[in-house]
């Protein structure tokens, strides 16, 4: 799983395209010199890492799965076939939980997308992921939107801001903390978009929370030792 951050980092320009998908309006973009468009995207960490214990809160939540958009002939192997099924996940998902907000649903913080699969491991056609808002307990939401509750659960958080294209080194970064301060992943990463397209602000102005759970590592026995 070395390159398991990058990955999780290209995932986030499918959310990219899923919020200019569902957008009313998307502003056409002036042709750029080619100059700018060989400019490679940067992020900055915003603060600093640290595990936190994140409340159990309920959730509108959308289950997703890429077999349910498998275009005809199935996914491409490798990095084309994973980036259009999330994008095709994500595009769905927001759409949906966009729909539950105009037939009454309210958010009550912005949204939020969990990876569950490893793509490095795992074929295009079985990834899944799920999207969802917090939102007060007991509301209510018709099928495919759910509310359910996500448990109590203690994550290395950290914050940046930029672009989604430019985070692969914010999560390559976050991952090696993860390791050096002795803990180890226990559960499925997720990002929460703080500000976004939606907020109508420019890509160098996103600002993303990922959460990875994490749990202490176990001690390894002294040498020698029984």
């Amino acid at each position: 799983m070395k390159n398991l951050w990058t990955i999780f980092a290209a995932l986030t320009v499918c959310v990219s395209l899923a919020f200019a998908q569902i957008s009313v309006q998307v502003e056409p973009q002036a042709q750029k010199p080619d100059s700018q468009k060989l400019a490679a995207p940067r992020c900055e960490m915003v603060g600093k890492i640290e595990v936190k214990t994140f409340p159990a809160c309920t959730v509108a939540a959308v289950m997703e799965k890429a077999a349910d958009y498998a275009p005809e002939g199935g996914y491409a192997e490798g990095p084309a076939g994973m980036n259009l099924a999330f994008e095709k996940m994500m595009t769905a998902g927001f759409a949906k939980l966009m729909a539950w907000t105009a037939a009454g649903g309210q958010p009550m913080g912005p949204p939020l997308a969990v990876y569950y699969e490893d793509p490095e491991k795992t074929p295009a056609k079985d990834l899944t992921c799920k999207i969802a808002f917090s939102t007060a307990a007991g509301a209510t939401a018709a099928a495919p939107v759910v509310i359910e509750q996500m448990p109590e659960y203690t994550a290395a958080q950290c914050t940046y801001k930029g672009p989604y294209e430019g985070s692969a080194e914010i999560w390559k970064t976050c991952g090696k903390w993860v390791t050096d301060n002795g803990y180890v992943t226990a559960g499925a990463p997720m990002e929460v978009y703080l500000k976004s397209q939606g907020d109508k602000v420019p890509p160098s102005e996103y600002l993303t929370e990922i959460r990875m759970p994490v749990k202490k590592a176990e001690a390894k026995p002294a040498e020698g030792g029984k």
